[in-house]
């Protein structure tokens, strides 16, 4: 059941027409009405905040907060005048929108016992944006045909555009317009974080724009040179999602293809798709690995120049032969049939060859010298330590090391079990990190957004 909100009379939304090239249609249509005005509006604020190191700072994040307030403005009075703009969604969107405003309530009362005052009025206000941003993405859904699809491609746009500046910083770091843009983001770090500012962000965007890049490859009814350039658009994601070092973003892309194949048809195109990328990105993800011009910290800007050409080179070659092996498999798509039993057969040996490999692991292990149990502990050692692992280094995608998490967890939860109720202020972790320990590590967060809702703002 929908709930609908107009002032007058909601006109229906509309299917559109079906179109077999529809990422060309959608973009070349979304200012045609004001609900693809407003998607390209919020696309927009999407993108400037992406990169202005996330917004979270100021004055990014007053910036943003102030667009979106105006957009909702707009938007409200395209509402009211009855100028295109609809407000339709299931009741139980109605109710999460709700919940989300009553949080920033709270975090407003959270004020009166803040040990951090001013965040808990920053808090305030990025809560009240994202409220705002949830309405208008109604209006976008329940106005526009097509919005899912059009906002997906508007994402992908957006995610691309911050990929490729992020690897900037290593094929090109002597590029400087000064002004505009630096890519010499990589001097201090070797893992990429800009234009977000950090790194595990930079590898939730990509991870985000992933799946859509694999549905643009997979989907028939698309133009060939559509299905290539999702395809080509999906490798850059990948390179990039690597050279961030980040063992979340590969957690979250691992959720997101589960979820995709799950839910999507086309199953095995997609993993397929998933698989040939990811076996492209291998070559110049190994030389950015290895290469110490590339890997190490504070490595000088000259020979990182003249590595990032080498890289530069490398990743054409790989993506060229990538282009030139997805037109070859889509030209023996049309001549292939495949028929459901063949794709069970296909499911079937995946799983048994996954559970051999599981199988094989086990016994590996189990017959080291420290065994299951010793080896199990050895983990839950590492992971719960005071020593955290090396911040750059690509090698820290093998390790189960918790980087000060655990720490920061223990944190939350003692300061929830002083402050069951109301917690310590809405986004006041920073100060309550401190009353709980020397930190050796300033921290905006404790990197788990329940125990951080539980210790800046109580059960409630």
């Amino acid at each position: 059941m929908a709930t609908t909100l107009s002032p007058r009379t909601s006109r229906a939304s509309g299917s559109g027409p079906s179109a077999p090239d529809a990422p060309r249609r959608a973009l070349v249509a979304l200012r045609a009405s004001p609900g693809g005005a407003l998607l390209t509006a919020l696309l927009v604020v999407c993108l400037y905040a992406a990169f202005a190191d996330g917004a979270v700072g100021l004055p990014e994040a007053a910036w943003v907060q102030a667009s979106i307030a105006l957009l909702a403005l707009v938007a409200a009075g395209a509402w009211l005048f009855d100028q295109g703009l609809t407000l339709r969604a299931p009741r139980r969107a109605w109710v999460g929108i709700a919940l989300l405003a009553a949080f920033a309530a709270w975090a407003g009362v959270s004020l009166l016992w803040s040990v951090a005052p001013d965040r808990s009025l920053g808090e305030i206000n990025r809560t009240l944006s994202y409220a705002l941003f949830a309405v208008m993405a109604v209006g976008v859904g329940s106005s526009l045909p097509r919005a899912a699809q059009r906002l997906a491609v508007g994402w992908l746009a957006v995610a691309l555009a911050v990929a490729l500046y992020a690897l900037g910083g290593k094929i090109a770091p002597g590029v400087n317009i000064p002004g505009l843009f630096d890519l010499n983001h990589t001097s201090d770090f070797s893992r990429l974080r800009e234009p977000v500012g950090y790194w595990n962000a930079l590898g939730l965007v990509c991870a985000l724009g992933a799946p859509i890049a694999v549905r643009l490859a997979v989907d028939p009814q698309h133009r060939r040179l559509v299905r290539l350039a999702g395809l080509g658009a999906l490798w850059v994601l990948l390179v990039t999602l690597a050279l961030t070092y980040s063992r979340g973003g590969l957690l979250a892309l691992g959720v997101a293809v589960v979820i995709t194949t799950w839910l999507a048809g086309r199953r095995l195109r997609g993993l397929l798709v998933l698989a040939v990328a990811g076996l492209a990105t291998v070559p110049a993800v190994g030389l950015a690995f290895l290469d110490p011009a590339l890997a190490a910290e504070g490595a000088e800007l000259g020979p990182r120049i003249v590595a990032g050409g080498r890289l530069a080179a490398v990743m054409a070659v790989c993506l060229v032969a990538l282009l030139a092996a997805g037109w070859v498999l889509m030209v023996l798509e049309r001549r292939a049939r495949w028929s459901p039993r063949a794709s069970a057969l296909v499911w079937r040996a995946a799983a048994v060859g996954a559970v051999a490999v599981a199988l094989v692991g086990l016994v590996g292990v189990a017959a080291s010298d420290r065994g299951l149990g010793g080896s199990a502990q050895a983990l839950a050692d590492a992971f719960t330590g005071d020593d955290a692992a090396e911040v750059s280094a690509p090698g820290r995608l093998a390790t189960v090391n918790s980087a000060n998490r655990w720490g920061w967890w223990q944190e939350a939860a003692g300061a929830f079990s002083d402050r069951p109720l109301g917690g310590w202020g809405a986004s006041s972790f920073p100060v309550v990190h401190r009353l709980y320990r020397d930190a050796p590590v300033d921290v905006a967060q404790p990197h788990s957004v329940p125990l951080q809702f539980l210790a800046e703002t109580g059960i409630v």
